[in-house]
């Protein structure tokens, strides 16, 4: 289980930075702008660079992505039931994303912005747990009506014996 931890912290680390790329390029484009907007205005002002702030930008996106692809062996936990499975991933990402998202301003540092922050996350993690819950769905009774296919076929055939 260890070595499987550190083998999808890996893999998760340069898909974090890419997915924070992306992101920034999709903001930088909704936010009407003609010029790349790195990082958070708020975060460029802590640093001395826009050099600095997008190396540590960086450095958390590899975090992120690092615990988000680790946290997915939650979900091969046979023993434990779907609802422990979710709690249990959504405590990971909660504990992961606000402190980073808090230290590199995706939030106003208000209670209003912790609250918006917080009830979006929410939605936003419930709907693609929803999403995907519905495929892994279709995708079981897919599977369970191959088995039926495969067991009638078997029983016909023992039953021309």
């Amino acid at each position: 289980m260890k070595k499987e931890i550190v083998k999808r912290s890996l893999l998760g680390i340069p898909l974090g930075i890419t997915i924070s790329y992306l992101l920034s390029i999709i903001i930088s484009y909704l936010a009407g702008s003609e010029d790349y907007i790195p990082c958070a205005p708020a975060f460029l002002a802590l640093f001395e660079s826009s050099l600095q702030a997008i190396c540590v930008q960086t450095l958390f996106s590899s975090l992120m992505g690092a615990i988000f692809s680790a946290a997915s062996l939650i979900w091969e936990i046979e023993s434990w039931s779907l609802l422990k499975q979710s709690f249990i991933h959504f405590l990971c990402m909660s504990i992961t994303m606000f402190p980073i998202a808090w230290f590199m301003h995706w939030m106003s540092h208000t209670a209003f912005g912790v609250l918006a922050y917080s009830v979006l996350f929410f939605i936003l993690y419930l709907c693609i747990w929803l999403i995907l819950y519905q495929i892994q769905r279709k995708e079981i009774q897919r599977m369970n009506q191959h088995l039926k296919k495969k067991n009638e076929k078997r029983a016909e055939q023992t039953s021309n014996l």
